[in-house]
């Protein structure tokens, strides 16, 4: 239970920080994307399902304040969050350079997806200028937010109870 008031806690308190102090200070008109680190996060360290819902809040949370389409980027951030859950049990959850990749990688093909459905469509085809003004800039704050932001929700993860399972052993190393 205090594990689930932790994750709603940390969604709002990203949600927040994304849209107030982030988009007024954003560089190079690029702020990091934060829920996307938070649904990374938890669907890394938790699992396919909770990845999922924390995604689905996060990007129903975005659609319902900026979004110009209801469920869009909630569809978006659930099959991300279940994605980075599907590595749960592959990898160990203190390596860092798995979730910090996963994040650099999801958001790289998030914004993508977001030029296709909204540029692309509208007839605007200048693709390598969105991706110098936007695409790069955003994924390079996002991955350095993400080696602040991860061993944050890994600690508290630990400290609140870890994960269903009493140790988790990576797949590649059991015998």
């Amino acid at each position: 239970m205090i594990r689930n008031a932790i994750l709603l806690f940390y969604i709002i308190a990203a949600f927040l920080l994304e849209s107030t102090l982030f988009a007024d200070t954003s560089v190079f008109a690029a702020a990091p994307n934060i829920l996307l680190i938070i649904t990374v996060s938890i669907g890394f360290l938790r699992g396919k399902s909770y990845g999922a819902l924390t995604g689905f809040i996060c990007g129903l949370l975005y659609d319902l304040v900026f979004g110009p389409v209801v469920g869009l980027n909630a569809l978006l951030f659930v099959l991300m969050g279940y994605i980075s859950g599907s590595f749960c049990k592959v990898f160990f959850e203190d390596n860092l350079r798995v979730p910090v990749l996963m994040t650099g990688i999801l958001d790289t093909a998030y914004n993508f997806i977001i030029y296709i459905l909204f540029f692309l469509l509208r007839g605007k085809t200048s693709f390598f200028l969105y991706c110098i003004r936007c695409i790069c800039p955003e994924v390079v704050f996002t991955v350095i937010m993400t080696i602040l932001l991860y061993r944050l929700i890994y600690a508290t993860n630990q400290l609140f109870g870890g994960n269903n399972d009493e140790r988790r052993r990576s797949r590649w190393l059991s015998s």
